[in-house]
């Protein structure tokens, strides 16, 4: 069997990543199947209405989902693949609140933190990172160029949803400037 030829801590690893893909994808797909059932409205509770999100990772998977997660919660969802693409969109959009992955091509998640922290139209709007990297290291340099929270990938619904809820209370459709 192949599987012995890998080292042990090895195994273990890839063990552990396995039961958390399997327990996010169970999550995310009958969140679909659901959606499908109910229609667009999944819930008449929308603790998103009104709020804007721009959502930046290069994950295809990661994008989608979290725009099913928030897009039932009332949330309107703009979609970017990268840093520049995203960066645009925010300018476009002006967001209530943004979700950015750390590791991606071309323009990264701290630069692209950065870049919107040194905006004056923009450095008051909630960034939440997603990153599949927990370490203190990572968690220390989101916040020296300003994110406010960490949502490390697998991420479920809830926390998604509830990391928008705790950000934009108060913002419904305002924008980042209060427009």
């Amino acid at each position: 069997m192949e599987l012995l030829a890998i080292p042990l801590n090895e195994q273990t690893t890839l063990v552990k990543s396995l039961v958390m893909f399997s327990s996010w994808w169970s999550e995310f797909s009958s969140t679909i199947y659901d959606a499908k059932d109910k229609g667009a409205n999944v819930s008449d509770n929308m603790p998103l209405s009104g709020i804007k999100a721009v959502l930046i990772d290069d994950s295809n998977t990661i994008r989608r989902s979290g725009e099913i997660f928030l897009t039932q919660a009332g949330c309107h969802v703009v979609l970017a693949e990268d840093g520049f693409d995203g960066l645009s969109k925010i300018v476009e959009l002006r967001p209530d609140i943004i979700f950015v992955d750390i590791m991606m091509p071309r323009l990264d998640g701290y630069q692209t933190c950065a870049l919107i922290r040194n905006n004056n139209e923009f450095k008051t709007t909630p960034v939440i990172m997603l990153t599949s990297k927990d370490s203190l290291f990572d968690r220390a340099q989101g916040k020296l160029v300003g994110s406010n929270l960490f949502l490390v990938k697998p991420f479920s619904k809830k926390s998604m949803v509830d990391a928008a809820i705790m950000y934009t209370q108060g913002k419904r459709g305002e924008g980042s400037n209060g427009q």
